[in-house]
């Protein structure tokens, strides 16, 4: 109970060495994290022989596992930020930086600050936006201080930084290609059984395509439908054009005999290609 108090009531100085090694570890860890976040697009994936949409419980709950732990930096963060004073605003003109220690407005100055998106951010579900807003004033910072200890931004730094959002954003983008590449087999399968002279209006939910919910009468429908044919090749307008979703179909990524490795790196490369 004394250590509870005595936490709460200290006031931690926001220029002590300390902070500066913990933004960044913190800032890392965001980028970390948001790279966990896209493990879950590769949860779904197609079962070509049965012709089903089957999710990976393993890779679900390794995702969740990861997302899990890099959610307690957040947890961390929200901690430390709440007993985390301030320099006040009038003296930084003056070149004093005054400290202010009271623990109070050093509270509510956080909670009407980033302690929405820091809670968003820790939500379990994979989202994007307030990671990055809680990510980009912290490189910012993080520069500033470096163009102040050191007379200017070392070119070795900013190359590094935009490398490892480079990297980001291929990952971003070769994610949500994956799982589109996913969701237009779907459109076809449900494209190709309202065009069938045996449909019946009850398969057009999504649930008979899961694998759970197998059905055999699906599969025959399903076998002779949906080939990947090139756009310039197609002659019949009413056969479904996968568009730039193709290559991917076509080379068994989005399939659940294909292991994770090669399906991570072929969409990692395929969003480094489109963003270059």
């Amino acid at each position: 109970m004394n250590f509870w108090r005595r936490l709460r009531n200290k006031i931690l100085d926001p220029r002590d060495p300390f902070f500066g090694r913990w933004k960044q570890i913190f800032a890392f860890t965001c980028l970390i994290a948001i790279s966990v976040d896209l493990l879950f697009f590769y949860i779904p994936e197609i079962n070509e022989k049965e012709k089903c949409l089957h999710f990976d419980e393993a890779f679900q709950i390794t995702a969740c596992v990861l997302r899990s732990i890099f959610d307690l930096f957040y947890v961390l963060r929200i901690i430390i930020q709440l007993h985390t004073g301030f320099i006040a605003t009038s003296s930084r003109a003056y070149g004093r930086g005054e400290l202010i220690a009271d623990s109070e407005a050093a509270r509510k100055r956080y909670l009407s600050g980033y302690f929405v998106i820091d809670i968003l951010s820790i939500i379990p579900l994979p989202q994007y936006l307030p990671r990055i807003i809680r990510i980009y004033p912290i490189w910012k910072q993080m520069s500033r201080t470096s163009a102040i200890l050191t007379g200017s931004v070392t070119v070795w730094s900013a190359a590094a930084t935009n490398l490892l959002f480079y990297i980001l954003a291929s990952n971003v983008v070769g994610s949500f290609y994956y799982l589109f590449s996913v969701e237009s087999e779907l459109r076809c399968w449900q494209q190709a059984l309202k065009n069938s002279e045996s449909y019946n209006a009850a398969f057009s939910d999504d649930i008979f395509f899961t694998c759970a919910h197998h059905n055999q009468t699906i599969v025959s429908l399903l076998s002779t439908s949906c080939h990947y044919i090139d756009a310039n090749e197609m002659k019949d307008p009413t056969v479904f054009d996968f568009g730039i979703f193709k290559e991917a179909l076509s080379s068994h990524v989005v399939d659940s005999s294909t292991y994770f490795s090669q399906k991570f790196f072929y969409c990692f490369w395929w969003g480094l290609r489109n963003i270059s």
